[in-house]
């Protein structure tokens, strides 16, 4: 099991953004609220939605054995301007 604290962290830090990675997503509260994820959101078919000790999800999506769960609900989260997709993959790039 994720730490949910790193999880939340994690999710703060990427504010107004998805982050994906193989088989995980990590979405923030907007990204969350943008596509619907709340306490009573059922995990769907092979995958899993963290959740923090109350229920509820802390932004990390887990796909296996197969990625589309994540690429169906990276569709559903607003697109950041151009400006901040640039940013964002400049830090990418330097965390590689």
């Amino acid at each position: 099991m994720h730490n949910s604290n790193s999880t939340a962290l994690q999710a703060e830090a990427a504010y107004e953004a998805a982050v994906a990675a193989r088989d995980q997503a990590m979405l923030n509260r907007a990204a969350l609220r943008a596509i619907g994820y709340t306490k009573d959101t059922p995990n769907p078919p092979g995958g899993e939605i963290q959740r923090d000790k109350a229920g509820n999800p802390t932004g990390l999506l887990i796909a296996r054995p197969n990625a589309m769960l994540l690429y169906a609900a990276l569709a559903k989260v607003p697109k950041l301007p151009p400006e901040y997709q640039i940013n964002s993959t400049r830090q990418f790039m330097r965390e590689l």
